[in-house]
């Protein structure tokens, strides 16, 4: 993730935190999912202007369905 950040000219350091709660909170049998998300505060020089003062955050969310069949 590092990498991808660093090659797009993104000087940040990203926060992870993966929702794992329905892998053991779901009747099996019924639809599941787990979901990830990233944060970055990035500084609003690698983004819009260079020396341009400040810093916005990004963020994005993936949810990835689990298969309900799945062993626990």
């Amino acid at each position: 993730m590092q990498a991808a950040l660093s090659a797009d000219g993104l000087d940040c350091k990203p926060v992870v935190h993966v929702d794992t709660r329905q892998f053991t909170s779901v009747v099996v049998g019924l639809p599941a999912q787990v979901t990830a998300t990233v944060w970055c505060r990035v500084p609003l020089a690698d983004l819009v202007v260079p020396g341009m003062p400040g810093s916005m955050l990004l963020t994005s969310r993936f949810t990835s369905p689990l298969d309900p069949f799945r062993e626990r």
